[in-house]
């Protein structure tokens, strides 16, 4: 927890009597409630590490990027189902270190589509597309996207999934 010490030149009535009005009261107590920021707050102004060890996303157009970040605008296009599980499915893709987490969480649902492409599988019918959002991406000997070292996705598509 970070402690943070406010010295303000504010100056208060004594203390004593009826008179202390209750805007001092309430400006008092305020004060007083300023001691600490958590750690959630603080890693926005901080360069934290915490922050620098999750998967950041990017996406190929506006208009992909309004559909996963508005449930509203997911809902109706996809339903309520498919729009409440993309937004679980981008959380949980946010949340991660690295894609390579992705297949131990969800073993079934990754598909690789290309050499630098795979897609995650809903289960309400869609396939969220993806490849590494590097300027200069990580790759294996062989050619194919070393998954390990990739922190940036781009989301490429949302595409429904006819089987």
């Amino acid at each position: 927890m970070i402690r943070l010490k406010v010295d303000l030149p504010i100056k208060f009535p004594a203390e004593t009597g009826p008179g202390l009005s209750a805007s001092v009261k309430l400006m008092r107590m305020s004060l007083r409630s300023v001691v600490s920021v958590d750690w959630r707050l603080a890693s926005r102004w901080m360069d934290s590490k915490r922050d620098h060890k999750r998967v950041e996303l990017a996406f190929a157009s506006l208009e992909l990027r309004s559909i996963c970040e508005s449930r509203r605008r997911a809902t109706n296009l996809l339903g309520a189902e498919a729009a409440r599980e993309l937004a679980q499915r981008l959380a949980d893709l946010s949340a991660l270190t690295s894609t390579a987490e992705l297949a131990d969480l969800f073993p079934n649902d990754v598909v690789d589509r290309s050499r630098g492409e795979r897609a995650l599988r809903l289960q309400a019918g869609q396939d969220l597309v993806f490849c590494a959002g590097h300027v200069d991406v990580p790759v294996l000997e062989d050619g194919l996207t070393d998954w390990t070292s990739v922190s940036r996705l781009r989301i490429l598509a949302l595409e429904a999934r006819h089987d």
